[in-house]
């Protein structure tokens, strides 16, 4: 084992992405997320900025699983952006060089030498009077007080301050954000080495972020306490007033798209993160595949179903042309 640490990110096993590649292979989603954490393991031991050497065969073995499944997988992982030329995409900016052991225990003996090195040299040099040891060891607590309330300011800020603005900068979301936590998390980072401010306009640039994109207000802001786990103000946001740019995609293949339109017509669940689903008039689905399933703007997904297995001749060629698309069937129209 290389001993070494690399980061996951919460959230993983509800991404968007990983469930889409689920989809376009034909796999349980169980086996992609696997697939994914393999990839990233050996990343982190090759430790060559997100450099991946493993072939699709050994974790195949690996994790028992065809060779088929698992070449697809990676195959996808290409399409959907997170890996690119054998490297996974933004390793840099999601791992840490802090994270690596090696890197801990060289700072662990520099911190044991200086403190030896202190040790012998008050040794050498003994107290004059047993009341400068006193005086030493039993600070008055007003001093205490003082010392504290020196760390405890930035630029003359108390941290606490510099959180409130934090707090009503960061952008609102649906559901729970819990306060303290986040507090906590914030104090250690400005205590170590990050500038609140910085912290700070980078919870602005996440917000307006978040105005142009739809999701302030909404589930999909992230809380205060995991975007800054992941150090979100070091990302790259769109500056104020730029236009939001999709995302690079490869356009989808004609099957993909009929695999998520059967998947939403038997639970209603868009498998295409979130996107606008079939019935949005804002849809991505090409037209001749909504015409193909019935589908038309602010119809009810439950109508289109009932359209489309009437048009094909029930619910057996349903399942044929699930088949065919190498659909699992452990879930089917059929018994809608």
């Amino acid at each position: 084992m290389s001993g070494r640490w690399y980061r996951a990110y919460e959230g993983t096993t509800t991404d968007a992405k990983l469930a889409e590649v689920a989809l376009v292979v034909g796999c349980s989603r169980s086996v992609v997320i696997a697939t994914w954490h393999a990839i990233l393991e050996n990343a982190a031991g090759v430790n060559d900025g997100g450099r991946v050497d493993i072939p699709a065969r050994r974790i195949a073995a690996v994790l028992c699983e065809p060779l088929t499944v698992i070449e697809g997988v990676m195959a996808e992982f290409e399409t959907v952006g997170m890996l690119e030329n054998g490297y996974v995409t933004a390793w840099k900016r999601r791992q840490f060089e802090s994270d690596s052991s090696t890197e801990r225990s060289r700072r662990h003996r520099e911190r044991k030498r200086n403190g030896d090195a202190t040790l012998q040299q008050r040794d050498a040099t003994p107290p004059e009077t047993e009341t400068e040891t006193e005086t030493e060891n039993n600070s008055h607590p007003s001093d205490v007080r003082s010392m504290r309330e020196k760390v405890a300011q930035i630029d003359g800020r108390q941290i606490d301050d510099w959180f409130d603005e934090f707090w009503s900068t960061y952008p609102k979301r649906d559901g729970g954000n819990p306060r303290k936590p986040a507090a906590e998390k914030f104090e250690k980072l400005v205590r170590k080495t990050f500038h609140p401010a910085a912290i700070i306009a980078g919870a602005r640039a996440y917000a307006e972020a978040c105005r142009r994109d739809g999701r302030f207000g909404t589930a999909y802001v992230k809380q205060a306490t995991t975007w800054l786990n992941q150090h979100g103000w070091q990302d790259d946001y769109l500056p104020v007033g730029a236009p939001a740019q999709p995302a690079e995609r490869k356009p989808r293949a004609p099957d993909v798209w009929r695999k998520g339109m059967i998947a939403w017509l038997e639970s209603g669940q868009w498998p295409f993160g979130r996107e606008p689903t079939p019935d949005d008039p804002q849809t991505e689905a090409p037209p001749e595949i909504l015409a193909e399933f019935c589908v038309s703007p602010g119809r009810h997904w439950m109508d289109c179903r009932r359209d489309w297995l009437a048009k094909i001749g029930g619910r057996e060629e349903a399942m044929r042309i699930k088949a065919e698309l190498g659909m699992p069937a452990e879930r089917s129209v059929v018994a809608a």
